[in-house]
């Protein structure tokens, strides 16, 4: 059985906003930051944000709902509770499914770029390309990364790479290969006939 999130509960009171949190610290740290002060209120997981212009408690729970819809959404696609604990007596379904429509990857060309050419030699030798906010900017920029190894990969490189379908998505985004958070190596390149 998966967990459930109780859902983050807002009530206007005389001495300001009453906010009530699941059990989960980072929410309380996402708060914190959002709202200088914060106080804690009788209840455990309760607290008292004072009203003013300058808070948007609105935007914070937008924004923490969306991260929670997108957590339990890796977690359906994540392993069954039958293939975590190792049930012989439940079928384990497929984590995920790929997509109907075949994902094209193109060949390098000579116009690739070396820093390119090595960046795929990596990815050919067992590394996988992730991206990952930034955490000292807006959200809107991305640093990619190798991994295992863990080497910082240009934004340029990647995005050439990713934008030239020189790289195969694995599809781990919200919608698709379009919102892919890892690229592999296309170990399966089969020339198309014509």
């Amino acid at each position: 059985m998966k967990p459930v999130t109780a859902p983050i509960g807002i009530a206007k009171t005389a001495r300001g906003l009453l906010i009530t949190l699941p059990g989960r610290f980072w929410l309380l740290v996402s708060l914190r930051r959002a709202v200088k002060r914060l106080v804690a209120h009788e209840e455990p997981w309760t607290y008292l944000a004072p009203e003013s212009k300058g808070v948007r408690i609105e935007q914070w729970v937008a924004e923490v709902e969306m991260q929670l819809a997108a957590e339990s959404r890796r977690r359906a696609w994540s392993v069954s509770d039958a293939e975590w604990e190792a049930a012989p007596s439940a079928a384990a379904a497929p984590a995920f499914s790929p997509p109907s429509e075949p994902l094209i990857v193109n060949l390098p060309s000579a116009k690739t770029t070396r820093s390119t050419l090595s960046l795929l030699k990596k990815l050919e030798a067992g590394q996988v390309l992730v991206s990952t906010p930034d955490r000292g900017g807006a959200g809107a920029l991305r640093i990619y990364v190798l991994r295992p190894s863990g080497r910082v990969i240009s934004t340029r490189v990647a995005r050439r790479a990713i934008e030239d379908r020189l790289v195969l998505p694995h599809c781990d985004g919200l919608f698709g290969p379009d919102t892919s958070q890892s690229w592999g190596f296309p170990t399966d390149l089969k020339p198309q006939e014509s």
